[in-house]
């Protein structure tokens, strides 16, 4: 048998978004999303989340940690991406929304 750690019923969300943080410092409009799943009917969900929104930063919550983290991941290979299309002077404009629209 296992021996049980402090850590076992330790519970973490994540916060995920599209967001700058000199950007976010600045009060410049953000959003992100919070996910969690502190426990159903407790509150603590909603109460996490208003603790980081705000007039400039919009906070959306979701239940899915996992889904969230590996969409935030996904969304950096994007976002490498376009960094490389506006690094290469012959792909334009539509060359970069086409690999936001389709990955």
């Amino acid at each position: 048998m296992r021996k049980s750690t402090p850590l076992r019923n330790f519970k973490c969300g994540a916060l995920m978004g599209a967001n700058v943080a000199n950007e976010v410092a600045k009060g410049q409009v953000c959003e992100t999303t919070l996910a969690c799943n502190f426990g159903k009917g407790s509150g603590i969900d909603e109460r996490t989340r208003l603790i980081f929104d705000s007039q400039t930063l919009r906070v959306q919550h979701v239940a899915d940690i996992a889904g969230t983290e590996v969409c935030g991941a996904l969304k950096n290979v994007i976002a490498l991406g376009a960094g490389f299309v506006d690094g290469l002077d012959h792909l334009g404009g539509n060359t970069k929304a086409a690999l936001m629209r389709v990955g």
